[in-house]
């Protein structure tokens, strides 16, 4: 068994450990800290399905060495450095480094109290003489990472060697623009990434090509391509999608496109020596295989600047989901008006404009108090909303009384507390 550690946005550790366990499609024991989990696993590739595919982890990391962070470790970087060299195994490091897979140390301190410039020079002075590994400050085969969260201190390897929020398609953003892991993770807490693994997985079950009568199903082109026509039966909207980061996210997920499929190659695992390239080419296609039918998913998202809708459309067509999502500039107050007799949204997962100190709290209502006004006319009767807000009180305040408070949690954006509403019909 491999121990490992994945790292996350505060507040949302056992959403991204349900993720976990969705793309790895197995069951895991979750020891939580804050801002991640540890667990373990019989395979090391799983490390590489969760650096290719997460959406909602920041780090995958295999800590070769980790304990709490006391009193006794928050004085001078040397304390830290003993700590690592008492415990670490020479052994364990040269599984994945030597002379020809080099190396190079990287510190994370997220309380930033550690001197991280001494402490890496000194951790990779103590690797370069103990393992007799080369270094490598620009180019290194393998990462190694001092991690320090405000609870845990561990020293290990970093899978992805960047953080995972990355994303190479947000090129055109807005002043609020929302981290990837962020706006996923709202998506997962809303139930509409739980729904469309199940209609992915059901998908996949009921879809067989190589059926020995495929060919004589359909008497005519005409019968077939209508077979073909999927019906959309799950719909989610962002409403104020800005530059798309939600909307995109979810389209990702639904069309099984990794948020990396463009930093692949800058991807840690492809130098690491336990791996070859052909085993890691093999693992990619087995878990990246495209879809031979259409997932049933309508995606949306509306915004009423149009500067905001055109950054959206700029930013899926980099991700390759333009034509996965439906956009368009929208008031809020109309927002009812773009959808048919008879359909509606099952999920809404948004983050309507912030309270700010500039403008009364009564002016930031509005948009909240239009948005339930006309939204509760196409919301499915098991429709679930999610909001992300800096003040979730005052969203309650005008919440009406056909809609009801499902959930309320704190989650973190640096260091900045904001409220996650999971709202439903009364």
């Amino acid at each position: 068994m491999t121990k490992g550690f994945i790292l996350c946005d505060k507040g949302f550790e056992k959403t991204v450990f349900e993720d976990t366990q969705r793309l790895l499609d197995k069951k895991l024991k979750g020891t939580f800290v804050e801002r991640g989990f540890f667990f373990e696993t019989e395979n090391l590739t799983d490390f590489i399905t969760l650096t290719y595919k997460s959406q909602s982890a920041l780090r995958i990391i295999i800590p070769l060495v980790q304990t709490k962070r006391t009193n006794n470790l928050e004085g001078d970087y040397e304390q830290i450095v003993d700590f690592v060299t008492s415990n670490l195994t020479i052994k364990s490091v040269q599984e994945w480094v030597d002379e020809t897979h080099t190396f190079k140390v990287a510190v994370s301190d997220i309380l930033k109290k550690y001197d991280s410039q001494k402490l890496a020079q000194k951790l990779g002075a103590y690797i370069f003489t103990q393992a007799h590994a080369k270094a490598d400050m620009k180019y290194p085969t393998t990462k190694l990472l001092l991690l320090a969260t405000e609870t845990d201190i561990m020293f290990g390897i970093d899978f992805s060697h960047t953080l995972l929020s990355k994303r190479e398609y947000k090129m055109f953003n807005t002043p609020t623009a929302l981290r990837s892991t962020i706006a996923y993770n709202l998506l997962c807490e809303s139930g509409a990434i739980a729904e469309i693994a199940d209609l992915q997985k059901s998908d996949s079950e009921d879809f067989d090509d190589s059926s020995d009568e495929a060919d004589d199903e359909y008497q005519n082109e005409e019968e077939a391509d209508e077979a073909d026509e999927v019906p959309e039966t799950l719909t989610i909207l962002d409403p104020f999608c800005g530059s798309g980061t939600i909307p995109i996210e979810a389209a990702l997920f639904v069309k099984n496109h990794s948020p990396r499929h463009f930093q692949n190659e800058e991807l840690g695992f492809w130098k690491f020596k336990p791996f070859t390239h052909k085993q890691i080419e093999k693992h990619l296609a087995t878990i990246m295989g495209e879809r031979e039918t259409p997932i049933p998913i309508k995606v949306l998202g509306y915004d009423i600047q149009t500067k905001a809708v055109d950054s959206t459309k700029k930013n899926a067509k980099i991700a390759g989901v333009n034509k996965s999502i439906k956009l368009s500039r929208v008031d809020i107050d109309w927002v009812d008006t773009k959808f048919e007799d008879g359909v509606e949204v099952d999920y809404i997962v948004t983050v309507p404009p912030y309270f700010t100190q500039h403008h009364p709290i009564s002016k930031i209502q509005k948009p909240y108090v239009q948005f339930f006004d006309r939204i509760g006319h196409v919301l499915a009767e098991e429709g679930v909303i999610v909001f992300l807000t800096n003040k979730g009180d005052a969203v309650l305040e005008v919440l009406p009384k056909t809609f009801k408070l499902d959930e309320k949690k704190v989650i973190y954006m640096g260091k900045n507390a904001y409220d996650l509403l999971k709202i439903v019909r009364a």
